[in-house]
């Protein structure tokens, strides 16, 4: 099981969709992509196959005492769904560009990218370390009371339960109220422009209140890749297709993006980076 020692907390595939355009001869023949540091400052060209990996991040010790990647195997069918889906909304886009008109985003597809952005938003270390904090202080207790001793593999095999579990329960059930959103797919002419993507990929945003996903008027964006993005907004069965001729529209939503990112904010190109930190008030 050594493939799994170096787990992504954001799909690999889904990184390339924003690989650098262009590389210094030393890193032909490499998927790399440039990576904006927020705690370091800095921006620096990387190893896709090494961004935003940790060692068994979702494994546990087994019966056997061996490193279980089970919930790592979990993701894998959803991430590949995820593929079929990029493919398809690139096929609406080069459809709408070549004729000004395209089919609409099937049901089926909707439903997969509900699950898909669900993911992203339990599986980003943010979240699950804090379930682990939360998991690791009730053990604590346990030990303390002494009902059981302390065991820092109980405390990861409870915390991926409790992640597993975050949004997926009948009251609240993060994939249904996804799913039941209007969807809009927003494009810039390919060559022109340069959306991000972040350790934080799917950004919620609302102009009136604290967002949450009760309420209609908060937004959710997510980008599918360097030039598309995804918005679900209020509640119906509305699936539109959006080209954006200003381009300077992106600039925002890529503000949005790098403001709503935890550690790492990453881009096709370095100058994107650089604008966004100089908004962002970060000195590199």
């Amino acid at each position: 099981m050594a493939e799994y020692k170096y787990q992504h907390t954001i799909q690999k595939a889904y990184l390339e969709g924003f690989q650098a355009k262009s590389l210094p001869d030393e890193w032909n023949n490499t998927k790399a992509i440039w990576v904006l540091s927020l705690k370091n400052r800095t921006i620096r060209l990387r190893s896709i196959k090494r961004v935003s990996t940790r060692p068994y991040y979702y494994s546990f010790i087994d019966k056997n005492l061996k490193m279980n990647p089970l919930i790592e195997k979990w993701f894998q069918p959803i991430e590949r769904r995820f593929i079929q889906i990029r493919s398809a909304i690139r096929d609406l886009v080069t459809e709408i560009n070549f004729n000004d008109r395209a089919y609409n985003l099937n049901s089926e597809y909707r439903a997969m990218l509900a699950e898909y952005l669900h993911l992203n938003m339990i599986r980003v270390p943010k979240i699950f370390e804090k379930i682990k904090e939360q998991t690791k202080k009730i053990h604590m207790n346990l030990e303390k009371m002494g009902i059981n001793e302390y065991d820092e593999n109980a405390v990861q095999v409870t915390s991926l339960r409790g992640l597993l579990r975050v949004g997926s329960t009948k009251k609240a059930n993060i994939t249904v109220v996804l799913k039941e959103r209007n969807y809009s797919i927003e494009f810039f002419p390919r060559s022109r422009v340069n959306i991000v993507t972040s350790d934080n990929p799917v950004v919620m945003y609302d102009a009136h209140r604290s967002p949450g996903l009760i309420y209609e008027t908060t937004d959710v964006y997510f980008p599918i890749d360097s030039s598309i993005f995804l918005k679900l907004w209020g509640n119906g069965d509305q699936v539109r297709l959006v080209k954006h001729r200003d381009i300077t529209y992106v600039d925002d939503i890529n503000y949005l993006i790098g403001n709503k990112a935890h550690e790492e904010v990453y881009s096709a190109d370095k100058v994107t980076l650089v604008n966004i930190a100089k908004r962002l008030n970060i000195e590199l």
